[in-house]
């Protein structure tokens, strides 16, 4: 038995358990907890493999070590970083357009495609300057090759970079999911480059042209801004774009750990120019709709509220800001990035109240005071039960003449 507080990373053998720690690496008996031998790293060591008698180090700032035992001492065999070349890069100062550009990129994260030669040399600068994952395309085989070598050579290829062969004219991608387009005019359709550029302010820049064009929302595409639609509560979103031909867009993301129990019956969430707004325990996330990547996530201390089918509405999104009901202020939010720009105090009242409704529309904010009390705030299996026992309607629906199904 043994015991390590600082453990990043741990890797067993049959005698022998492999610590890695924030200032090195070390090795204890498994049966005696003994001090075997340690090796001092400049910085955490967060990933651990041996074989063949060598012990292979990933440290925080993927730096790779490899070890070896020498008598009764471990001492660095190799270090296996290499010393990149980047000459092969165009920088900044040949794409003066290129800075001006990724300041119009709608959001932070999600993906950047470069299509053909004179697009690809601007990975560099983006992947330093944004959180864009970059996908870059060409028609020849030899060209997908050498870049992905010289990638390789520069330590760029992996999580945020990716080369693919497109010999067809049809990009293999779903419509509007790019962020950012950088293509040479050439090599792809006008048509097709248009056609993966994300709506609402996703960036296309023609190169040849030394132009870009920022894409605008969708015509006919609806919103949903408070908990039943709009602040008119008439559950309809106005969008006349989805039919029955549905495509898949994305999938993943969010996952059940931040989210409201559906029995508890937690507020919905919002739609607008591009950006879900998703409330969870106490927090809200902001997510890409046409991508699902999470854009940013934000706490909410003591906003939460279940049984919304018997609450009022505490959100309400109309273009980029977000106002939600946080205890006694109403916090208003920047919807493409997460940032708190205002509190407002509710107005001078009693102790044990809190702010209630929450709707906005045009240029104005709409909220009503409630009793602290009012609404149900702490999960029960009680308060589920007595939700779904009440006998109350949530809806009334008047049919005057016989519908068909679907």
């Amino acid at each position: 038995m043994f015991h390590s507080p600082d453990c990043s990373a741990l890797l067993l053998t049959p005698t022998t358990a492999l610590i890695g720690r924030s200032d090195g690496i070390s090795a204890v008996d498994i049966k005696s907890g003994a001090a075997v031998w340690k090796a001092p790293l400049t910085e955490a060591a967060v990933s651990l493999a041996f074989a063949n008698g060598r012990l292979v180090v990933g440290t925080l700032s993927g730096k790779v070590h490899c070890f070896r035992a020498v008598g009764k001492t471990v001492t660095v065999e190799r270090n296996l970083n290499r010393t990149f070349d980047n000459s092969w890069l165009s920088t900044e100062a040949a794409a003066p357009g290129l800075g001006r550009v990724l300041a119009k990129v709608p959001v932070a994260k999600g993906f950047a495609v470069l299509a053909g030669i004179r697009a690809s040399g601007f990975i560099e600068t983006i992947i330093d300057r944004t959180k864009l994952k970059v996908i870059v395309l060409f028609q020849e085989e030899e060209s997908v090759t050498s870049f992905r070598q010289k990638a390789l050579s520069r330590g760029l290829y992996g999580t945020r970079l990716a080369v693919h062969r497109v010999g067809s004219a049809t990009l293999p991608f779903t419509d509007g999911f790019a962020a950012l387009v950088i293509h040479d005019g050439e090599t792809f359709s006008r048509e097709e480059v248009f056609r993966i550029g994300r709506p609402h302010g996703g960036v296309v820049w023609d190169l040849t042209k030394e132009s870009e064009v920022q894409m605008p929302g969708l015509e006919g595409e609806g919103t949903w801004t408070h908990l039943y639609g709009n602040s008119s509560n008439t559950s309809s979103s106005g969008d006349s774009l989805v039919k029955e031909d549905l495509a898949l867009q994305w999938f993943g993301g969010l996952g059940p750990r931040r989210m409201v129990d559906r029995h508890l019956r937690g507020s919905s969430p919002l739609y607008h120019s591009g950006i879900l707004v998703v409330p969870g325990e106490n927090v809200v996330m902001g997510v890409d709709a046409y991508t699902g990547e999470e854009l940013w996530e934000l706490d909410l201390p003591g906003s939460q509220r279940y049984s919304m089918p018997y609450d009022a509405g505490y959100m309400s999104l109309v273009d980029q800001t977000l106002a939600v009901a946080v205890r006694d202020e109403c916090w208003m939010i920047r919807s493409n990035d997460g940032q708190l720009t205002r509190r407002l105090e509710m107005p001078n009242y009693a102790d044990g109240h809190s702010w209630g409704y929450v709707a906005a529309r045009d240029d104005l904010l709409f909220g009503s005071i409630q009793s602290s009390a009012a609404s149900r705030r702490q999960p029960s299996r009680d308060a589920v039960d007595s939700d779904y026992r009440n006998a109350q309607p949530l809806s009334l629906i008047h049919i005057s003449e016989p519908t068909r199904p679907y």
